[in-house]
């Protein structure tokens, strides 16, 4: 009994560290993005997008941001809150696109050394990001060109460690 309350406990934590809770866009929106097929079509319209509000990351307002160690179980017990000044950089960060590349991400997120989970005034999950650290990549939803494809150039990923780590 004790053995399937502890694979349960695993499993429940496997599930929600890897799943895409969070609302996307449209599928009109990316319709939009992706439509065209050509990687310098797709490119252009994301560049044309960087500073178009509608495509902020997360597109609201956030209030809180949880980092969890993708550590299976364990990881829960060692989670953290950012600090006001760390969410606004965070924030600025991954809005910024010069912190990006336009190369495509292959990371899974079984890859991630961290879990970050973004929530609003109203404590629902806004956001989700899985961050490595040694491949220099991020998954990210919801969708926004701001990233591009979540690959980091060199130097940003010491910039985010330092951003999710300052405790």
């Amino acid at each position: 009994m004790l053995l399937i309350f502890i694979g349960g406990i695993f499993l429940w934590d496997l599930q929600d560290r890897h799943s895409f809770t969070v609302d996307c866009k449209s599928k009109k929106v990316l319709t939009y993005f992706y439509s065209s097929g050509s990687m310098d079509s797709i490119q252009k319209k994301y560049t044309q997008n960087f500073e178009n509000p509608l495509y902020s990351y997360p597109g609201e307002q956030v209030a809180k941001v949880v980092i969890i160690p993708n550590i299976p179980v364990l990881g829960r017990f060692s989670k953290y809150k950012l600090t006001k000044t760390q969410r606004e950089h965070l924030l600025s960060f991954l809005n910024n696109p010069d912190n990006f590349t336009w190369k495509t991400t292959d990371m899974l997120r079984a890859n991630a050394d961290y879990i970050l989970l973004l929530y609003n005034q109203k404590g629902k999950e806004i956001g989700k990001i899985w961050f490595c650290s040694q491949c220099h990549q991020l998954k990210i939803i919801p969708f926004s060109p701001n990233y591009k494809f979540g690959y980091l150039k060199s130097g940003s990923t010491k910039m985010l460690l330092e951003i999710i780590q300052n405790n």
